[in-house]
C-alpha cells in the first residue's frame, strides 16, 4: 500500500526516474525475483494508514534537513581534524597533497585589488587540485602569495585571463619565494590591538602616513580622525591641480573641494576633523606626532582628542634625555620639577624628592636658561641661549667668520652640551677687568696686582688670561701669559673660578644657580639717531635692540636698531649700524658706556665706588679697551616668567597660541655703505627669466655665471643675484649642467628620477655624463649620476642641437626604465 504524499521530493522523482532507464522493458521486469524478495506485502498490509497535515510534514522535512547538514559539517569536521594529524605524522597517503610540498609563490597585481584578487584565486575551480592557500600581507604592498604543488597551464591561464594582474610583455609576473624565506612567511603574526584614544598612522589611502586619533573600534575595522586635506577656494578655477594644505574644515570659509577618503562617498566631519573608516590592517600604531599637526588636533577641542591627548607619543621634533631637568606644565604635579629616569611609549618618568611621577610629552617643558650653550637637534646647530620666551628659545650661534647668526627653537628641542674651546672667553666674560694677584713664582709679576685684560687659547688648550700692569691706563702697557691657577681675587683672595658667574654649559640638579646666568646689554629701548653724512639711514630714528662687541671697527661695537618710522617693506628689520653713526636722541650726544654692575665679580664694583674715583675711571677704561679688542657675546634682559607648554585643559585655545616652530634668520654685521645689497629690500614683483652663461673658471675650481649681452659681450654676474633653473617637470630632455659638488661643471642628460616623499622635497635624478659635441649628437662618456634637482640647472641649447639629441635623450629614458 502506498503512502500518500502531497508534496512529493524531488530527489525521490530523480531515482526513479533513473531505476526506469535501467529497467530492462515494460513486460519483462528485471531483477524480478530480488523485488519480490525486497517488497512484503504482509508488512505493508499491516502498517496503519498514517494521514500527515501539510504543516507537520514540512516541519519533519525541515527537520530532517537540518540533521543532514549537522551530520555534515561534523564529518567535514572531522576530516579535517585527521588531516591535519596525518600531515603532523607525515603519512605517506598525504605527501602529495601536504602543505608541506607545496612551494610559495607570489603575483604581482595592480595598487588597491589585493583583497579582490586573493578572492578570485580562493574560489577559482580549475585551481582546485593544486592550489593550497592564497593570502596577502599587509606590509607588502601589491602582492598576492599563492601556496601550491605546482604552477601547472590551468594556473597561468587563470591569471592571465584577470585585470587586476600586472603583466610584463604579455607574461604574468609570477616570482618563487626561496625555501629559506617560506617558513617566515606562513608563520607571520599581524594582529595589533588598537583600542579608542589611541594615536596611529594611516597605511592606505590618500591619507597615507598621516597622523589620526581612534573613536571607535568594530569588528570590521575603526573609526579614525584626521586632520582633512583642503583645496583653497581661489585655485578651483585652474588647469593645474592645486596642492592640498591640511587645516581644520570650516564650513564659513566657503571650501569647495576637499579630497574624498572613499570613492562615491560623502565626507563626514567633527569639529573640524574627516571621520574616517579604516580597516584593522589599514592602520599602525605612531611612534612619533608632528608638532604641528598635534597644534591642530587641540584646536578642534574634539573631547576624544582632549582625553587622548595624554597617551601623545613623543613629537617628532622634541628629544629627551635621561638625567635631564623638566618641569611638568599640567596636571596635578603642575609646575614641579624632576629628573627624567626614564623614556617611555607616551610620557616620561620623573623623579623628585618625593618619589617617582608619571608625566606626558605634552606636559614636559625642558629646563634651560639664558647663557646656556646647547645643541639644536632639529638642524643640528649650537649656540648660546639669549633669551627664553614661554616655549621657545632664541640662540646666538658665532661662526668661524665671526658672523653672528639669530635662531629660534623649541625648549624641548635642545641639549645642554659643553661649548668649544674657542669660546671659553666667553665664559669668562665678567671677569675683565677685575684685580688679581699673581701667585706664579716664575712670573716677573709675581706678588703685584694686576688687571685682567683679555683672555686667549694657547697651543696646548689650556685657558690663559693676558694681564697688563701698568700705572696709567691711556700709556703702553706691558702684557704677559699667566696660568689661570696662578691668580688670586685681591678681595676674596681665593682662585680665579670661570664657572662662578660665568655663563654655564654643564648640566646640573640645582636649580638655584640658573639665576645667575642672566646678563645685561647697554642701550636696550633707547631712542638713537643716524647723523652721518652719505649714510642711507641718515636722520633716521630707531630704538636700540641689541649691541654687538668685536667689531672690525674703531669703536669694536655695533648697534641693532629698528627704525619707528612705518614702512611697508621694512616693518620689524633690524639694520646694523656704526656706534659712531648713532646719537642719544635726548641728549644729543654719544652712546656713553655704562657697564652692569653684573659684569664685575661681587664686591669689586662697590669697593671701586667707596674708594677714590681714578681707580673707578681706571677700570671703566681697562673693560672698554677689552671689548673693541675681543668678540664677545651678551645676552639680553632677564628671562620673563614660564608659560604652560601644553595645556589641555585649557578650553579657549586660539589658534595662534600653539606656535611651535620658528624660523631661523642671520644677521650680517657690516656698514651699510659697504655692500647695497645688505639692504635686502624685496618687492613681490614677477622677473622674466634671463638666458645665462655657464662657464668653467681659469683655475678649474668651479663655474662662473654670466648675462648675454649682444652676440659676443658677457657680463659677469655674483651668485647671490641670481637663481638655477632646476628642472622639476620630469619630463625634460635637455641639456643640463651640474652647479654643486665634486661634479661640478660636468654637463649630463635624464635617465630616470625618483620624486621625494613630499612634492617640497626635491627630485632624486639619475643622470648620465655626456660631452656636448657642437652640430653633432653628445657624446657617452659612460659615467651614471645620481644627483638632486637642487645642484643642476638648464644649460642654454641651440635649436639644432635640441633636435639632433631628441632622439639621444629619449633612449636614454627608455632604457634606463621610462
Amino acid at each position: 500500500m502506498r503512502l500518500p504524499a502531497k508534496h512529493p521530493s524531488v530527489f525521490l522523482d530523480i531515482e526513479a526516474e533513473e531505476d526506469r532507464e535501467g529497467s530492462g522493458g515494460e513486460g519483462t521486469p528485471a531483477n524480478s525475483d530480488d523485488d519480490a524478495d525486497f517488497l512484503d506485502d504482509e508488512v505493508l498490509q499491516s502498517m496503519p494508514v498514517v494521514v500527515t497535515h501539510e504543516a507537520n510534514t514540512l516541519l519533519n522535512e525541515s527537520q530532517e534537513i537540518t540533521d543532514y547538514v549537522t551530520e555534515l559539517a561534523e564529518c567535514a569536521r572531522k576530516r579535517r581534524q585527521l588531516e591535519r594529524e596525518c600531515t603532523r605524522k607525515s603519512s605517506p597517503f598525504l605527501e602529495e597533497v601536504s602543505p608541506s610540498n607545496a612551494f610559495l609563490w607570489r603575483v604581482k597585481c595592480q595598487p588597491g585589488s589585493q583583497d579582490q584578487l586573493m578572492t578570485h584565486i580562493l574560489h577559482a575551480d580549475t585551481l582546485k587540485d593544486v592550489l593550497t592557500s592564497a593570502f596577502v600581507i599587509p606590509m607588502v604592498r601589491n602582492w598576492v602569495y599563492i601556496q601550491c604543488s605546482s604552477v601547472n597551464r590551468s594556473m597561468m591561464t587563470f591569471l592571465s585571463a584577470l585585470t587586476t594582474v600586472i603583466k610584463a610583455k604579455g607574461q604574468v609576473i609570477l616570482e618563487k619565494i626561496p625555501l629559506d624565506e617560506q617558513d617566515a612567511i606562513l608563520n607571520l603574526h599581524g594582529c595589533q590591538n588598537i583600542q579608542p584614544q589611541d594615536w596611529v598612522i594611516i597605511m592606505k589611502g590618500i591619507y597615507w602616513q598621516d597622523l589620526g586619533c581612534v573613536t571607535a573600534s568594530h569588528e570590521w575595522g575603526l573609526d579614525v580622525l584626521v586632520i582633512p586635506h583642503l583645496f583653497p577656494a581661489d585655485v578651483q578655477g585652474r588647469k593645474t591641480k592645486a596642492q592640498t594644505v591640511q587645516g581644520l574644515f570650516v564650513p564659513s570659509n566657503q571650501i569647495h573641494s576637499i579630497t574624498k577618503p572613499a570613492p562615491n562617498c560623502k565626507p563626514e566631519f567633527d569639529r573640524g576633523l574627516l571621520v574616517l573608516e579604516c580597516e584593522h590592517l589599514g592602520v599602525q600604531h605612531a611612534s612619533t606626532a608632528p608638532v604641528l599637526t598635534l597644534g591642530l588636533f587641540n584646536q578642534s577641542q574634539h573631547p576624544v582628542v582632549l582625553n587622548a591627548l595624554a597617551r601623545v607619543p613623543c613629537p617628532a621634533e622634541w628629544h629627551f634625555k635621561i638625567g635631564e631637568l623638566v618641569r611638568m606644565t599640567g596636571g596635578p604635579k603642575r609646575n614641579e620639577i624632576g629628573t627624567v629616569v626614564q623614556i617611555n611609549e607616551n610620557g616620561l618618568e620623573l623623579t623628585d624628592k618625593s618619589g617617582t611621577h608619571y608625566c606626558p610629552f605634552l606636559w614636559a617643558e625642558k629646563i634651560v636658561a639664558s647663557g646656556d650653550y646647547v645643541h639644536c637637534v632639529n638642524n643640528s646647530r649650537e649656540g648660546f641661549i639669549q633669551i627664553t620666551d614661554n616655549f621657545s628659545v632664541s640662540l646666538l650661534e658665532q661662526r668661524d667668520n665671526g658672523q653672528l647668526d639669530e635662531l629660534r627653537c623649541d625648549k624641548n628641542s635642545v641639549v645642554k652640551v659643553l661649548p668649544p674651546r674657542r669660546d671659553i672667553k666667553v665664559h669668562a666674560i665678567h671677569w675683565i677687568g677685575a684685580q688679581v694677584m699673581v701667585t706664579d713664582p716664575k712670573s716677573t709679576l709675581h706678588g703685584q696686582e694686576v688687571f685682567i685684560k683679555r683672555l686667549v687659547n694657547t697651543h696646548d688648550g689650556l685657558a690663559t688670561v693676558i694681564v697688563g700692569h701698568e700705572v696709567d691706563p691711556f700709556l703702553p702697557s706691558t702684557e704677559q701669559i699667566i696660568d689661570v691657577n696662578c691668580l688670586f681675587l685681591q678681595n676674596s683672595e681665593t682662585h680665579l673660578n670661570f664657572q662662578h658667574y660665568g655663563l654655564r654649559a654643564s648640566q646640573s640638579s640645582d636649580i638655584e644657580e640658573y639665576r645667575h646666568t642672566s646678563g645685561r646689554t647697554p642701550w636696550v629701548g633707547l631712542q638713537v639717531v643716524v647723523h652721518t653724512e652719505r649714510h642711507p639711514l641718515r636722520t633716521k630714528i630707531g630704538t636700540v635692540r641689541d649691541v654687538i662687541c668685536g667689531q672690525k671697527n674703531e669703536s669694536g661695537l655695533a648697534v641693532i636698531i629698528i627704525l619707528d618710522n612705518y614702512d611697508l617693506a621694512s616693518t620689524n628689520k633690524e639694520y646694523a649700524v656704526d656706534y659712531a653713526d648713532v646719537l642719544d636722541v635726548e641728549t644729543g650726544h654719544p652712546l656713553l658706556f655704562r657697564p652692569a654692575a653684573e659684569a664685575f665679580p661681587e664686591g669689586f664694583y662697590a669697593a671701586a665706588v667707596i674708594s677714590h674715583l681714578p681707580t673707578l675711571k681706571r677700570n671703566f677704561a681697562l673693560a672698554r679697551e677689552a671689548i673693541r679688542s675681543q668678540p664677545l657675546i651678551s645676552c639680553r634682559p632677564d628671562t620673563p616668567p614660564l608659560e604652560p607648554a601644553w595645556d589641555p585643559l585649557f578650553q579657549n585655545a586660539s589658534p595662534t597660541r600653539h606656535t611651535f616652530r620658528g624660523r631661523s634668520f642671520a644677521i650680517t654685521f657690516r656698514h651699510l655703505r659697504a655692500s647695497r645689497p645688505l639692504d635686502d629690500r624685496s618687492s613681490p614683483c614677477r622677473s622674466k627669466a634671463k638666458v645665462m652663461v655657464i662657464q668653467k673658471r681659469s683655475d678649474g675650481a668651479g663655474v662662473q655665471a654670466y648675462i648675454r649681452k649682444g652676440k659676443k659681450k658677457l657680463e659677469l654676474i655674483q651668485p647671490g643675484m641670481a637663481a638655477a633653473m632646476q628642472p622639476a617637470t620630469p619630463r625634460n630632455y635637455e641639456q643640463w649642467i651640474i652647479i654643486k659638488g665634486d661634479n661640478t661643471g660636468k654637463y649630463v642628460r635624464s635617465i630616470r628620477y625618483k620624486k621625494g616623499a613630499t612634492p617640497k622635497m626635491p627630485i632624486r635624478w639619475t643622470v648620465a655624463v655626456v660631452e656636448p659635441v657642437k652640430g653633432e649628437v653628445d657624446r657617452m662618456v659612460g659615467e651614471e649620476l645620481h644627483l638632486d634637482s637642487t645642484v643642476l640647472c638648464l644649460e642654454e641649447e641651440s635649436e639644432v642641437s635640441k633636435l639632433k639629441n631628441m632622439q639621444f635623450s629619449r633612449n636614454l629614458r627608455e632604457d634606463g626604465g621610462h
